[in-house]
């Protein structure tokens, strides 16, 4: 079994990254829904 930092390290790098597709995609499909 891994430590548990493994497992805090891979959690925190996976929110940071779908928080930013989060952030870089939302807006567009806001401003398409919009458009339409």
């Amino acid at each position: 079994v891994r430590s548990p930092w493994t497992w805090i390290g891979v959690t925190a790098a996976l929110a940071v990254v779908g928080g930013g597709l989060i952030i870089y995609y939302v807006p567009r499909t806001e401003r398409a829904k919009a458009a339409a």
